[in-house]
C-alpha cells in the first residue's frame, strides 16, 4: 500500500541485489496517484498465490471496495468469479478483515470488504489455469479485481 491512501507523488525504485548481498538502484520512476479521485471499484485477489499449485477443494479469497457514496452489495450479488474466462459463481462477500478496515476507514464496505469462493479443482484438468474477479458497485461501475494463474495437480 502506498502512504497517504495512495494520494500524492511517489518515487518507485528498482533495486538489484547480488549473491554477495551488494545492492544497487538500477532504475527509478516518479508517479502521481490520485486514489481520492477514483470512481471505480478496487481490490485484489489474495489466494491462491500467483503460480501456486492446488488440489482438491480450494478456497479463493479476495476483497473489493468502491468509493463513497457507492457500495458493493454485502450478499456478493454483483461480484463474479471466473476461471479460465468462464463464470463459475459469486463469492460469499461482506466479511471483516482488520487490515482492510484499518486501511480504508470511512468506506461504506470497509468492515465487510472481504469475500471468498470455494471451487473443486478436481473438475479442472491438471495444469495451468486462471482465476479472476469482477465487481459492479451500486452506481453501475464495474472493475476487475485482478487475476491469478495457478496450477492444478490432482
Amino acid at each position: 500500500m502506498l502512504p497517504n491512501s495512495g494520494n500524492g507523488t511517489f518515487t518507485l525504485y528498482a533495486v538489484a541485489r547480488s549473491r554477495e548481498g551488494e545492492s544497487r538502484v538500477i532504475g527509478a520512476r516518479t508517479i502521481t496517484a490520485a486514489n481520492l479521485a477514483s470512481t471505480q471499484p478496487f481490490g485484489t485477489i489474495d489466494t491462491p498465490a500467483q503460480g501456486q499449485t492446488v488440489s482438491g477443494v480450494v478456497t479463493n479469497f479476495g476483497w473489493a471496495l468502491t468509493p463513497n457514496p457507492k457500495h458493493t452489495p454485502d450478499d456478493g450479488s454483483t461480484s463474479a468469479v471466473h476461471i479460465d474466462g468462464a463464470f463459475v459463481g459469486r463469492p460469499s462477500y461482506g466479511h471483516y478483515r482488520p487490515d482492510i478496515a484499518g486501511l480504508f476507514p470511512g468506506y461504506l464496505n470497509a468492515n465487510g470488504a472481504v469475500g471468498f469462493f470455494q471451487f473443486d479443482s478436481r473438475g479442472l484438468s491438471n495444469g495451468l489455469h486462471t482465476i479472476s474477479w469482477h465487481v459492479t458497485d451500486s452506481g453501475g461501475a464495474t472493475s476487475g479485481m485482478g487475476s491469478r494463474f495457478f496450477r492444478v495437480q490432482n
